[in-house]
């Protein structure tokens, strides 16, 4: 094989010499680059190519490569830009500055080599939410100006400084890197950008840089200068001690609109406790008009000297956060396994394909595509790297799998998307037929050659190779629980369980699907909400760390409306691993109890797993029609573009059909009634009774009927509020005021709901709503403090991992 190659697509049969003794694993096939570089791991992508860690196997040292992506290496001008790279990089020699030693070329790849920094970048150390300490800032800043300096005495502006741009290493040593966009002084006041000249046609539209750093100069399209970067490092340093971004926006205009039109906030305000001459420091640096803000970058160095003692290093890469890594974490997708020879894929193997996906997406440091977006990739003769493109991710799990007399087999092959360079290789077998051990040590290869760690709690149950099967059926009903209904899946879990009584994985999906029939009232579900309860009590008993369990306790607790123990339950799932259904159980909560800023934050890092996901896209759109964003919500609207789960579909259209009915928008109300499937949700009838003329009566009637039900206290609970908007939007008050009492009843927390809806008005013009108001407050509160006082608490947790790390450095 031409290791130079990028790689293309894996056969659709497995030739006999890929899988000779397949009982044991094979060890993987590194990939060397000009017979020179062995790549180690993917460090991370962009939108020019990928970098790695590599060994020269010539100097036996560990370098960075960086790679230029294939359809790129072509274009003389990117090429030259690479080049650039390597020259202007070299101008500067300084410890705060990454090292770049050359440029090569193979016949299919461009890649230049680097310094290979470990540890992650700034992005890592900073505390979404809470802001880091001013003394780890300051020192953070300090190293980067004494870089920045370093770069512009050489006669070279960075141009891109932002947090994903600044590596802090093991040792502690600050490292600014990537000058691809980087400009020389001389050639300040040209009339044209010579790196816009390179790009060309794959030029942006708007200014070069990161729209959010960009000073407003930038943001205008004129000429960077040292001024420029201390803008770049300010916006820097008021993010790491404001825990979020001066500016914000959508777009590149609203963000240019931001800095350009108004002043950065206070610094001193939204953290007290800084020192006064810190926060001037920052606002200085912020200032729109470069003749306000500080000279050189050499400038701002002498005044950061000026707040104490110089500290030349920063806490270890051990004192990470644990939250960082979900803005650190490498973007994967496991394609379907393609059957090797002519048979299609065994059930068995198709099984070890969701086993590879669960357990990497319960691993810290890996976003996960979930089964769903990637299924449609089955063909032979895909494109694994076009595949990856299409669901946006930075590398694809492309396989071959096929059973024989001798067992299972799979062949995978780690592809990075960036540039189509493949990491790894290695093929897997398994005699037994132990089909959960095969997933599992797969996905651990997997996770290895992507330098991360998969969970000590698997999240594939503990069973013999027999019982395996009857798992992988409970898991295939469990998802077609939305369209089909879950009893099935408890009929079959509780199979399992009788041969696997004590397993925690099994015991914590009977559980979940117990409570998603109980959610939604299905045929047979009377004795669900106890099995669930019985099941989840057994579960922590023997695994109270498990993370699955931990978060069907969060569902189990928020069904019976028990917030604050729901969100409890919840932070204590986050502490112990990761996944969709956690950012999005978590983003939903905080939003109903009024922490937008932390509800928009968990529920980005869902989009950013699952950008279609339905919850995420959902409880962004009602965030923004709550503040009169029409506009938002239906753009969140249209990202759940085409969920394959008619039930999606369905659950979509009544969400699109109660924003109309919060704009009194008739029409639409109407068509989307229309729309409705009676017999699959009793919601739909409801809703199509709306504007006939004698619906009240009847829709009053089918509220009371669901409310009689032994049916689960959420359900109703929201049942309760789409009456109320139903009564509200028909003029009923008496009749809205009673659903908001009954909602209440049924836990209703949702504060921002009843104050902010606009076809609530009608509540809230009625004196009554006061102490309705106060009582839902009251509720949210409990449930803020809560998740307050966690986040105290990891910001404690963290401070005592900095003082351990500091003290064993002295």
């Amino acid at each position: 094989m031409d290791r130079d190659r990028p790689h293309s697509s894996i056969p659709a049969s497995a030739p006999a010499s890929w899988v000779r003794e397949a009982d044991h694993d094979s060890s993987p096939r590194t990939p060397r680059l000009a017979d020179r570089y062995e790549i180690v791991s993917l460090v991370g992508a962009g939108s020019m190519g990928s970098v790695y860690r590599a060994r020269d196997v010539e100097l036996d040292e560990e370098i960075a490569l960086k790679i230029l992506r294939p359809d790129l290496a072509s274009a003389p001008g990117l090429v030259e830009l690479f080049r650039r790279e390597v020259k202007l990089s070299r101008r500067i020699t300084h410890p705060n500055v990454a090292r770049m030693f050359d440029f090569g070329q193979t016949e299919q790849t461009k890649f230049l080599t680097m310094e290979y920094v470990d540890g992650p970048s700034l992005v890592a150390h900073f505390d979404k939410g809470r802001g880091m300490s001013a003394t780890r800032l300051v020192a953070i800043a300090r190293a980067i100006a004494s870089g920045l300096s370093a770069a512009h005495a050489a006669g070279v502006i960075h141009r891109d400084l932002k947090p994903e741009n600044v590596l802090i290493a093991s040792d502690g040593r600050v490292v600014v890197t990537d000058f691809g966009i980087a400009r020389v002084v001389e050639r300040v006041g040209e009339s044209s950008d010579p790196v816009l000249s390179l790009l060309g046609s794959h030029a942006p539209q708007a200014p070069l840089g990161s729209p959010a750093y960009m000073s407003p100069e930038q943001v205008e399209g004129r000429d960077a200068d040292a001024q420029s970067d201390v803008y770049s490092l300010g916006v820097l340093m008021f993010e790491g001690l404001a825990g979020h971004l001066p500016f914000t926006g959508t777009s590149f205009l609203s963000l240019a609109s931001a800095r350009l039109t108004r002043p950065a906030p206070d610094l001193g305000l939204l953290r007290p406790d800084l020192p006064p001459k810190l926060a001037e420091i920052v606002a200085r640096c912020l200032a729109r008009r470069p003749e306000d803000r500080f000279a050189s970058a050499l400038e701002l160095l002498e005044a950061l000297a000026t707040l104490g003692p110089r500290e030349t290093l920063v806490p270890r890469s051990g004192a990470v956060r644990v939250a960082s890594d979900e803005e650190t974490a490498k973007s994967l997708a496991v394609l379907p396994f393609l059957p090797g020879g002519r048979s299609e894929l065994p059930p068995s193997l198709e099984a070890v394909w969701d086993d590879v996906i669960d357990t990497l997406a319960t691993t810290r440091g890996l976003r996960v595509r979930p089964r769903s977006a990637v299924q449609r990739f089955d063909e032979r003769k895909r494109d694994p790297v076009g595949a990856g493109r299409e669901v946006s991710v930075d590398v694809v799990v492309d396989a071959v799998a096929y059973a024989d007399d001798a067992g299972a087999h799979v062949i995978a092959r780690l592809v990075s998307v960036a540039d189509g360079f493949q990491l790894w290789s290695r093929r897997f077998g398994q005699r037994d037929g132990d089909t959960l051990a095969l997933g599992r040590r797969i996905a651990e290869s997997i996770a290895e050659a992507l330098a991360v760690e998969v969970s000590a709690h698997s999240p594939t149950p503990d069973l013999r190779p027999e019982t395996a099967s009857l798992y992988h059926e409970a898991r295939r009903a469990e998802r077609r629980g939305f369209a089909t209904g879950f009893i099935p899946a408890v009929a079959i879990y509780r199979k399992l369980l009788a041969q696997a009584p004590d397993d925690a994985v099994v015991l914590a999906g009977f559980a979940t699907s117990n409570l998603w029939a109980w959610f939604y009232a299905e045929p047979g579900s009377d004795r669900c909400r106890l099995d669930a309860e019985n099941a989840i009590e057994r579960a922590m008993i023997v695994a109270p760390q498990s993370f699955e369990v931990r978060l069907v306790r969060a569902q189990w607790l928020w069904n019976t409306s028990r917030l604050r123990e729901a969100g409890q339950e919840l932070l204590a799932a986050r502490d112990l691993g990761t996944s969709l259904v956690l950012h999005e159980g978590m983003g939903s909560l905080l939003r109903e109890v009024g922490l937008v800023e932390p509800a928009r934050l968990e529920l980005g890092r869902a989009l950013r797993i699952d950008p279609e996901s339905l919850v995420a896209n959902l409880e962004l759109a009602r965030l923004s029609a709550l503040e009169g964003d029409w506009e938002g919500a239906d753009r969140f609207l249209v990202r759940v573009t085409s969920p394959t789960d008619p039930s999606l579909v369905g659950s979509r259209r009544r969400f699109a059909l109660r924003m109309a009915l919060w704009r009194c928008d008739f029409d639409s109300v109407r068509a989307l009634a229309a729309e409705g499937e009676p017999k699959l949700q009793a919601l739909d009838a409801i809703f199509r009774l709306v504007l006939e003329p004698d619906g009240k009566v009847e829709i009053q009637r089918r509220f009371n009927e669901a409310d009689r039900r032994e049916g689960c206290v959420r359900a109703i609970g929201m049942l309760r509020q789409i009456e109320a908007e139903i009564a509200c939007m028909l003029g009923d008050l008496e009749w809205a005021l009673l659903s908001v009492s009954r909602a209440l009843e049924a836990g209703l927390a949702d504060a921002g709901w009843l104050t902010r809806c606009p076809v609530l008005e009608l509540v809230r013009s009625d004196p009554r709503a006061a102490k309705l108001v106060a009582r839902v407050e009251a509720r949210a509160a409990e449930v803020r403090e809560v998740y307050k006082a966690a986040e105290l608490g990891r910001g404690d947790r963290a401070e005592g991992h900095r003082a351990i790390s500091e003290g064993t450095r002295r």
